[in-house]
């Protein structure tokens, strides 16, 4: 399964790569208050890792949740 994983994360990886090699041309990006002007290849990019960071992020949140709740003893139920 983790040869697998891996082989499509090289597959997209490659073609993350060309997609962004071909599109070399120059767009103006605005945020909030400025604008300018950098290459296509940059925009994907950082696009690309600010969607890695987001995941990893997620992903920790979700297994540190996990932790807690698996260190946490079982609650349990009094009988009167």
């Amino acid at each position: 399964m983790q040869q697998i994983r891996f082989w499509l994360a090289v597959g997209l990886g490659a073609f993350l790569a060309l997609f962004s090699f071909q599109n070399m041309a120059l767009v103006e990006v605005k945020v909030l208050f400025w604008t300018f002007e950098t290459s296509r290849f940059f925009v994907i990019a950082a696009s690309f890792l600010i969607g890695v960071a987001i995941g990893w992020i997620v992903k920790s949140l979700q297994c540190a949740r996990r932790r807690d709740s698996d260190a946490r003893p079982p609650k349990t139920e009094t009988l009167i």
